[in-house]
């Protein structure tokens, strides 16, 4: 294990840690997705560095961190990396401006599969 897979061990508990941080009752459903960025940030700025099996086990981590079904959100990321996959190469080349709604996009993704899930099984 190289030092570059040590860090983004570290990062991705730091995310998982994030994630089930309480916050206060107004602001808790304005809560970002850590590991979702921290995923798309890999994606973008360190391709090649990570595998989709990592993912998949992050994914039923934070399953079971947050109490959902098994697997709902390991689907959700797993889409999302995959249709963010599509524009790795170009992303560094876009503006700003172009970057910022293009997460947004993909947080927006996210939070839809997420609700849709949700809502199929009746919670």
């Amino acid at each position: 294990m190289n030092g570059l897979q040590l860090r983004l061990g570290l990062a991705f508990i730091a995310a998982l840690g994030l994630s089930i941080l309480p916050l206060p009752e107004m602001i808790s459903s304005f809560r970002p997705s850590w590991v979702l960025l921290l995923i798309l940030y890999i994606e973008y700025f360190l391709p090649g560095n990570f595998k989709l099996t990592t993912l998949l086990l992050v994914g039923l981590m934070l399953d079971v961190l947050l109490s959902t079904v098994i697997g709902e959100h390991s689907f959700a990321l797993l889409t999302v990396t995959w249709i963010a996959s599509t524009r790795s190469r170009r992303f560094q080349f876009f503006s700003m401006m172009q970057q910022i709604v293009l997460i947004g996009f993909f947080c927006l993704l996210y939070q839809l599969i997420i609700c849709f899930i949700d809502g199929m099984l009746g919670f």
